[in-house]
This record gives C-alpha cells, sequence and structure tokens, in this order.
C-alpha cells in the first residue's frame, strides 16, 4: 500500500468515472458541460444543501494544527474551499481517478492519486478528521466494510470520520423519469452496487466497535424551478448526468409500459440531440408536476480507541 502505486486510469467502470470523464467534444451537438464544471457544480449544491462542508462538531478541531484527510477528492474543490476558511489545518485529498489537479491551490492543501480499494496509503493514527464524501455509487458494496476500516485506522483517537452520499435515485420521480432512474439503478445493481445509501452506511459503522455517537441527518435536495435557484442548478446537474447516461447506455433501457410512448426508446438509440433534448424536457417538466427531490444523508461517528 505504498504511495508511489501508479497513476491509475479512467476504465469507464466506475459511474463517476463515466460521467465525469466524458470529453464534451466526444458528443460535440450534445452541448455538454466541461468536466471541471461539473465537479463543481456538484459541489455548490451539496454545500447549499447542507449549509456547508460539514456536519460532523469539528469546528475546534478546525481552528487547530489539525490533519483531514478527503476520500472522494475529485478535483480538491472540497480541500480548497475548506482550506480558503480555516489556514490553520492541512487537508489531503486523495481520489481513484486521474484528474488533472489545479495546479494553483492553497499552500495547506495536498491532492494525491490512489485507488482507495487497495487500502489506504497512510500510517495509523495520521489524521483528526476523515471525510468520505460521494463515493457510494462507486464503491461496490462488499468493499465499503474494508474501506471504512481503513478510514478508522489512519483516524487518531477522539478524531472524527464523516460519510456524505445521496440516495441512488431521487424521489417523487414521474414516469419519464422513472425510465433514466430505473435503467441506472440497474446499471448500479450489475456493478454490485446497492442504491440504499442510508442504510448500507449506518450497518457498516456500527459494525466497527472503535466508533461511537453514530448519527445520521438528511438533507432534502428539490429538483427543478419548484425548489427556487438550488433547484434549478439541480436540474442543470441532472441534465447532464441523464443526458451522458443515455448517450452510453441509451439502446440498454427498457421500456414496459407505464403510459410512455414507445417511440423514445428510438430517440434514445439514435443519439441524436433533438431527441435525447426532447426527452429530458419531458422530465424537467416532471420535477414541477410531482415536485421530485433527492436526499443526502450525512453520517459521522467519533473515535473511542485504536484497535
Amino acid at each position: 500500500m505504498g504511495a508511489g502505486q501508479s497513476r491509475p486510469k479512467p476504465t469507464g467502470s466506475n459511474f463517476t468515472d463515466m460521467f465525469l470523464n466524458v470529453s464534451p467534444t466526444q458528443f460535440d451537438d450534445l452541448n455538454l458541460m466541461p468536466v471541471d464544471d461539473k465537479i463543481n457544480l456538484r459541489h455548490c449544491l451539496v454545500r447549499e444543501v447542507l449549509d456547508g462542508n460539514f456536519l460532523a462538531p469539528i469546528n475546534e478541531l478546525l481552528n487547530n494544527e489539525a490533519k483531514i484527510l478527503e476520500i472522494g477528492s475529485g478535483l480538491g474543490i472540497w480541500c480548497c474551499d475548506m482550506a480558503s476558511t480555516y489556514k490553520t489545518p492541512s487537508f489531503t485529498g486523495i481520489d481513484m481517478f486521474p484528474y488533472d489537479f489545479p495546479t494553483v491551490k492553497n499552500s495547506n492543501v495536498q491532492l494525491e492519486h490512489y485507488n482507495v480499494l487497495n487500502g489506504l496509503p497512510y500510517d495509523d493514527l495520521t489524521f483528526d478528521y476523515v471525510s468520505v464524501r460521494l463515493m457510494a455509487i462507486d464503491i461496490p458494496d462488499d468493499k465499503w466494510p474494508e474501506l471504512l476500516n481503513e478510514c478508522v485506522r489512519v483516524l487518531k483517537v477522539n478524531g472524527w470520520i464523516e460519510v456524505m452520499d445521496s440516495d441512488g435515485e431521487p424521489s417523487s420521480d414521474g414516469p419519464w423519469t422513472k425510465i433514466v432512474n430505473r435503467a441506472i439503478r440497474d446499471h448500479l445493481i450489475s456493478r454490485k452496487v446497492s442504491i440504499n445509501v442510508a442504510t448500507r452506511h449506518y450497518q457498516n459503522l456500527r459494525s466497527l466497535p472503535n466508533l461511537s455517537d453514530i448519527t445520521h441527518e438528511s438533507r432534502i435536495m428539490k429538483i427543478g424551478k419548484w425548489g427556487g435557484k438550488i433547484g434549478e442548478l439541480s436540474s442543470q446537474y441532472f441534465r447532464e448526468l441523464f443526458k451522458v447516461f443515455l448517450l452510453l447506455f441509451g439502446s440498454q433501457i427498457k421500456l414496459n409500459g407505464e403510459g410512455i410512448d414507445g417511440k423514445i426508446k428510438d430517440f434514445i438509440r439514435r443519439g441524436r440531440r433533438k431527441n435525447i433534448d426532447d426527452f429530458l424536457s419531458r422530465v424537467e417538466v416532471e420535477y414541477e408536476t410531482y415536485k421530485t427531490y433527492l436526499v443526502h444523508h450525512v453520517f459521522y461517528a467519533q473515535k473511542l480507541y485504536q484497535l
């Protein structure tokens, strides 16, 4: 588990890898959002929904020379955002995907590439706070216990671990939206990834005997104009997610009635901009009709002792 492991290459086998690393120039006619913009939009949405970058009680810790680790750092936006507010701690971000990290960043931020499925390349009792963010759809169910155990291993006694993820699919969706949600859910299940984030994370954290005060909080992110500015931005984010998914997997979508015109299947398969945009426009109308929303879950706990 040395820190000198070779930089991973994008394979498309992970959902985030697939969604974020599709180049806008690969499908010029679909006007895809640049990768950096997608990652930044997701960060801003989550920060607004949570009303901050964390929920664990670590304010005092952040005013000292603490060591902070973020797993699933992407481009390091969370680390840099935190470092801009909290000047004293040191922040380390680690991600399994080979993003091009920013060349200009805060002096107290270090970003690294490493495949966390191989363990964490840090000594025991290294960090005061470990944050695992938005990794649910990229980590198979059977890998989560080992990953969380590694997080706790590198965490100092009395330190905090925080795990943040969203549900695998939005709630209160209409029939057109269900088509894409169901297809994404089936794709995740085929990769042995559960969409029941809340149950999985809570049970995995409870299985670790040296954690206490396990807390679960949830926040709702409204999708669509009915949710105000955040709702409009979340609708924009899901348009990008759905658009890429339809491009790559649209031919595999199964339509089983539900009052949907079967011709849309041909629209998706052809991959033409107008056809996909027509489909997604219907989805966005449903956001307003059905008041669609997504639930974000945050779990945090304190480490009592080292095993």
